[in-house]
Formats: C-alpha cells, structure tokens, sequence
C-alpha cells in the first residue's frame, strides 16, 4: 500500500517516475548533469537538508584510467530527523544519511533515490513510520522541483 502511495505522488507530480524493483523511484531531468546537481544542491540546502558528501565516480574512474558516464552520489540528510530514526534503533544507522544518486544513461539525465519508508518493517522503526513517510514525500518533492522546469 505504502508503495502504491508513493508512485501516485510522483506521478501525480507531473515527471517522469520508474522503478525497477519498488524500492525507489528515478526521475528524468529537464537539464543537462551538472545544472541537475546545482538544482540538488540549492533545493536541499533550502530545505535545511545537509550535504554531507559528493562522490564523483567518474571522476574517481578518470583517476584510475577508467571511463564512466557521469554518476554522482549527494549524502544527504538532516541530523535532527535521522537521529530520531537511530533512537528507535541504531542498526538504522548504516542506511543513513540518505544517499541521491544523479546519473547520465543513452543521453538521459535522471535521479534516482531509495524510499527509506521501506525500512521501517527492516528495522522495526514502527513508532517512526510517520517520519519515514515524511522523509520520502519531503524528498520526492525536492527532486522534482530540482528536475523540473
């Protein structure tokens, strides 16, 4: 059910969603790769969502002598809500901070983004499941409004 609700928004949100196994959605960005990152960027920091990293790999594959099309992971998240996901069970805490993968495939930029509502059963977070919820739709939001014009 929770999965049902979560393609309706997006679709609902006028942009392209697909998922290949439910777990997450990826989105088709209206600009090219790096202004899709820039929009990321503004729109999280906006919403006092931290960056807590960038990770390059294609620019990671170019140091080893390898070519990638470009494929950048933003870590993101907010301290204040994911602390309240830990407090109900540490374990949580390899999935978190939250990670945005952007990526470029047969000349198409999109982002793609794991629902972390999904780990409630995983991890037992029944108590949080609400914030879960918020986590995802208030990051759907983000990311349309980053790949939308």
């Amino acid at each position: 059910m929770r999965v049902l609700f979560f393609i309706s928004l997006f679709i609902s949100m006028n942009f392209s969603a697909q998922s290949e196994d439910y777990s997450s959605f990826t989105a088709k960005s209206k600009y090219d790769f790096k202004q899709t990152i820039r929009r990321l960027k503004k729109n999280f920091k906006a919403n006092n969502i931290a960056i807590f990293a960038e990770i390059d790999h294609a620019k990671a594959a170019k140091k080893a002598g390898e070519n990638l099309l470009p494929a950048t992971v933003l870590v993101v998240g907010n301290p204040k809500v994911g602390t309240r996901l830990m407090q109900e069970n540490p374990k949580v805490a390899i999935e978190l901070p939250l990670k945005v993968l952007v990526y470029e495939e047969n000349g198409i930029v999109q982002v793609r983004y794991k629902f972390v509502s999904l780990l409630v059963s995983d991890y037992k977070l029944e108590k949080v499941e609400q914030i879960t919820k918020k986590i995802d739709i208030a990051m759907g939001k983000i990311i349309a409004e980053s790949v939308m014009k």
